[in-house]
């Protein structure tokens, strides 16, 4: 993929294999941007895991890691690197949303983790467009990424989210930077 880039792209891409719903993991991205002396200027907060189906079909541990990985490893991201970018008075940020933080879905602690997310980014877009950093909300419907594999949300529970209009995910890279051009806090 890194390849890919540099040769299509004429840039430099680097890859680093990491696990962000382990504990810490966001100071050693941090850290690793910080030891190759690379400006991050561009943050997308794309990781997240999901479930659906009954509160009670799914262990304690599965949602506790999920609320990790939704919540507070964008909330880790954005601490360590907002800094270098109110400094420069420059950057983007993208963190992804859901249309479950809309809708009464069943995909209670999911939904909620993305509401936490729809509201920390409303709020960072605030405090944060006095330094000339674009903040904004990307709200995903369904989108065809394996999500409702990795979610274990079955052939019936699928059916459920209107799946037949199903996004790619060249759709929503789309979507997200005309949201950008257009300085929009929430894109849909």
């Amino acid at each position: 993929m890194c390849e890919d880039l540099s040769t299509d792209y004429k840039v430099t891409a680097l890859y680093l294999a990491i696990d962000l719903s382990k504990a810490g993991t966001d100071k050693i991205i941090f850290d690793e941007t910080v030891s190759k002396e690379l400006q991050v200027d561009f943050l997308i907060n794309n990781a997240g895991i999901g479930s659906g189906g009954d509160f009670l079909e799914y262990k304690l541990e599965e949602y506790t890691a999920m609320m990790h990985l939704n919540m507070d490893a964008m909330v880790g991201l954005m601490y360590l690197f907002l800094p270098q970018m109110r400094s420069q008075k420059l950057g983007t940020i993208i963190n992804v949303g859901s249309m479950a933080d809309f809708l009464p879905l069943p995909m209670g602690v999911y939904a909620a983790t993305k509401g936490f997310v729809k509201s920390f980014t409303e709020a960072l877009w605030e405090e944060n467009r006095l330094y000339n950093i674009q903040t904004m909300l990307l709200c995903l419907g369904a989108t065809e990424t394996g999500i409702f594999d990795t979610a274990q949300i079955g052939a019936d529970g699928k059916n459920s989210f209107s799946t037949k209009n199903m996004e790619t995910a060249e759709d929503v890279v789309d979507s997200a930077m005309s949201g950008l051009t257009n300085k929009k806090m929430v894109t849909i």
